[in-house]
């Protein structure tokens, strides 16, 4: 019979041979055996092995990753057998343990982890449909990526999230601009998101502040880049869009959570006080191209104002002043509005001022008049509108009162609310009639 400590040698030699290789391991072992061999050494000596490198300077866990994405030629079987062989690795593997693979940087100059992430992140649609052997690979690979994720410790994730490549870009960055820009197969947008997720809700949140605060292309913060691309992949029309909108509507939903709304509403003052242009891309897409698309985007407009009012709701009445400031000035510099549409966005803009700030009366009042002098100095036609305005004014006093219990003549218009001559539409076409010299 065999010592104990025998037995343990065995196993230990067993477990190198089986595991441990000089280059990569292509004969896949059972996981279920590698599993009973565990059960019989020890858990501090499991833990060093898990780090002893071949080599390739490779330890057996990103040895093992690498097979997903150097081979090839892997079964369907095998891939799944990989899988297995991954989660017992990984169930074996200590938070201490856990980090030093993830930060491991002897390959590629990176974070090992990270690079997995990228080559991830460079399968393409045609990679994923070129055959089902390649497909089930590569789903393979993202479920062992995604149980290295769930293994990790809070603190190893958000390390990891803010660590960069020598471009700059985070982990998180790409993969968001991956699924909105890339053209996918529905399960690649499936697992891209679930680990976007999984690095989201396990990022502290003040280094998540710290990376969506980050300035991307043309100075703006990439949280501000994200909307913005939100925007762009909403108005887009085709149908299909609709899955990888829903996905990316949920990854910025839990971006957004975690953000403070103080810090949040910054958005609307970069560039100059210029951000908050990313809502008023939104009111005009909204009013002149929502009534083209399908009903299924109601609920993603339905995120949008939570996150409008989330950005809004902390606004200060000095710090809409100066918003106001340059708001004008960047409606009047877009020549691809006409006057209507100008006024409009400032109107509908001020709804949103109204709704979403939380303001004292008295400064809703100011507000409300700086509004009118906006509206006086740069669109002089509501003069035209405040006259009709007045006009209807006038003819429900005198409907009310002196005229209560006149009868009509007949062909004779009611001056109340309901007629069309006093609607504002009619003054607009008086002052398109006034400016072709008539």
């Amino acid at each position: 019979m065999l010592s104990r400590l025998d037995n343990q040698k065995g196993m230990r030699k067993l477990l190198v041979d089986l595991l441990y290789k000089k280059g990569y391991c292509l004969c896949i072992p059972d996981p279920k055996l590698i599993k009973a061999y565990f059960e019989q050494v020890r858990s501090s000596w499991i833990q060093k092995f898990l780090l002893t490198k071949n080599a390739l300077e490779l330890s057996i866990i990103p040895m093992f990753m690498l097979v997903f994405i150097k081979n090839k030629s892997l079964t369907v079987d095998q891939s799944q057998c990989l899988l297995e062989l991954m989660q017992v690795l990984l169930s074996q593997t200590g938070f201490d343990t856990i980090e030093e693979i993830f930060f491991d940087n002897n390959y590629k100059q990176i974070a090992w982890v990270y690079y997995v992430l990228s080559e991830l992140i460079k399968f393409t649609l045609d990679d994923f449909v070129i055959s089902d052997k390649n497909r089930k690979r590569i789903m393979a690979m993202a479920a062992s990526i995604e149980l290295l994720l769930d293994k990790a410790s809070i603190l190893t994730l958000t390390k990891l999230t803010l660590n960069t490549e020598n471009t700059g870009f985070n982990i998180l960055h790409k993969l968001l601009y991956v699924i909105a820009y890339e053209s996918l197969h529905s399960n690649q947008i499936i697992y891209l998101s679930t680990i976007s997720k999984k690095l989201i809700d396990k990022t502290e949140n003040f280094g998540l502040e710290t990376l969506i605060f980050q300035i991307q292309r043309k100075g703006f913060s990439f949280i501000w880049c994200a909307l913005g691309t939100w925007l762009q992949i909403v108005f887009e029309c085709e149908d299909s869009n609709q899955f990888k909108i829903n996905h990316y509507t949920q990854l910025i939903n839990s971006i957004l959570e975690k953000i403070n709304d103080e810090k949040l509403s910054s958005i609307l003052f970069e560039k100059e006080t210029t951000g908050y242009i990313l809502v008023l891309r939104y009111l005009y897409f909204k009013q002149f191209r929502f009534s083209l698309f399908h009903l299924d985007l109601t609920e993603s407009f339905n995120f949008f104002k939570q996150w409008c009012n989330k950005i809004f709701s902390i606004l200060t009445f000095h710090q809409i002043e100066l918003i106001l400031e340059t708001l004008t000035l960047i409606l009047n510099n877009d020549l691809a509005l006409s006057t209507s549409d100008r006024r409009q966005l400032l109107q509908q803009f001020f709804d949103y001022l109204f709704e979403y700030c939380k303001l004292k009366s008295q400064e809703i009042i100011a507000l409300k008049n700086l509004q009118e002098r906006l509206e006086d100095r740069f669109f002089p036609s509501n003069r035209i509108i405040k006259f009709f305005k007045g006009v209807r004014a006038n003819c429900l006093f005198f409907n009310r009162t002196n005229f209560r219990n006149l009868t009509l003549q007949e062909g004779e218009i009611p001056p109340d609310e309901s007629s069309d001559l006093l609607n504002p539409e009619y003054a607009r076409l008086s002052v398109n009639y006034s400016t072709m010299g008539m």
